[in-house]
């Protein structure tokens, strides 16, 4: 008989693209491998992006329509369940009606959120402390007592030649008329643009690694930043990512003042080699953020973090040892951003390697994997 309280693990992720969440959830199943613990992954059948990831030999089951859960579901197995996105009330209901646990990962803030669903699980898990604190603040008491972080997945891409070329920058909405008119002609006109490869300009570049949504708040970011690096000619911005029209609309407007400094590279497979041609990372604005898997990335390969001093940033980011916090631009008209900027450019921040492996380890796998086992064992 298994020393584990359960058979097998079956998560749920029933988003279409890919994004944060779904990186997580390939680490989650890394991790229950390393525990020995069989995973499934129920997805979405549309979801085509997962056998690019490395998901620790999870079986992956599409799901044609809600109806199908109960077929999918192993019988005769005690089964934790993770829900990570997709699963409603119905479901979560049939599932501990069946007897199963269901650990439910809150991935977003709950701050402007109904808990109202994600309660209804056994225990309610959360990506960060801030989360976490946001789920107390909306009295869920039904929650594990710790965050689970995350961990950096930067080999999802194997076969790539470490080139990067431009991508498509819009991740098209069909639910709305313009998103669906435009991703019919977008392709065409897109096909006869030239795709030249990125090279890194002289002077010093921050990137945005990151898909463009409103969670990141990237508009508003820059029209505080903005003002300040047009004074350091220096200062090249480049995007990685896609997002949808609206939210790549007003990121260029807000980046309109600086001109050819600015540039757009859409979405890249290799994010690996994009952390590699880019001198600092830059995170959005905060209050809306879970976690930021792209900040746990950019350290982890020993690129820098510059990122406003609020959580969950403030939990993932060592200010002075990976990076540099500053403090929120709309409150003080980006002072901290200018002081952290001409520290930078002056060369005035050196990376403490022996802090940041300390630091890191936090979001390291077998960190990952202890607190699974953590979990696992308050069943």
């Amino acid at each position: 008989m298994s020393a584990l309280p359960f058979d097998r693990c079956v998560q749920i992720n029933l988003q279409p693209s890919l994004g944060g969440g779904e990186i997580y959830t390939a680490a989650v199943g890394r991790a229950m491998a390393t525990i020995g613990l069989p995973t499934d992954i129920i997805v979405h059948p549309a979801a085509n992006f997962w056998p690019r990831l490395a998901c620790g030999g999870a079986r992956v089951l599409p799901m044609a329509r809600p109806d199908d859960l109960a077929t999918l579901m192993p019988t005769g197995q005690r089964i934790l369940v993770i829900a990570h996105a997709g699963v409603d009330a119905t479901a979560m209901q049939w599932l501990r009606r069946q007897g199963h646990k269901v650990a439910a990962f809150a991935h977003m803030p709950f701050h402007e959120r109904s808990p109202a669903l994600i309660q209804q699980a056994d225990v309610v898990c959360a990506v960060s402390g801030y989360v976490l604190k946001t789920l107390r603040d909306k009295g869920v008491v039904n929650v594990f007592p710790a965050p689970f972080f995350g961990v950096a997945d930067l080999q999802r891409n194997p076969g790539s030649t470490g080139e990067i070329r431009l991508g498509n920058e819009f991740d098209w909405d069909l639910r709305k008329v313009r998103d669906r008119v435009l991703s019919w002609g977008y392709p065409l006109w897109s096909g006869l643009r030239a795709k030249p490869a990125y090279v890194r300009k002289a002077g010093i570049t921050l990137g945005l690694v990151s898909r463009i949504t409103t969670i990141k708040q990237f508009p508003e970011l820059f029209r505080c930043l903005t003002p300040v690096l047009r004074d350091y000619p220096q200062i090249h911005i480049a995007v990685f990512g896609q997002g949808g029209y609206k939210s790549v609309r007003d990121l260029k407007r807000a980046l309109a003042p600086l001109g050819d400094r600015a540039s757009y590279w859409g979405h890249q497979r290799d994010v690996l080699a994009v952390y590699r041609g880019i001198d600092w990372l830059l995170s959005g604005l905060p209050e809306k953020e879970a976690l930021g898997l792209n900040i746990i990335e950019a350290q982890t390969v020993g690129v820098p973090v510059l990122a406003v001093d609020a959580p969950p940033f403030s939990e993932t980011v060592m200010d002075g040892v990976t990076g540099l916090r500053y403090a929120d631009p709309r409150h003080d008209g980006a002072a901290g951003f200018r002081a952290a900027i001409e520290r930078i450019v002056a060369g005035d921040f050196h990376r403490d390697e022996a802090a940041a492996t300390q630091h890191l380890a936090q979001f390291s796998e077998a960190a990952f994997a202890d607190r699974f086992r953590a979990l696992i064992a308050s069943f």
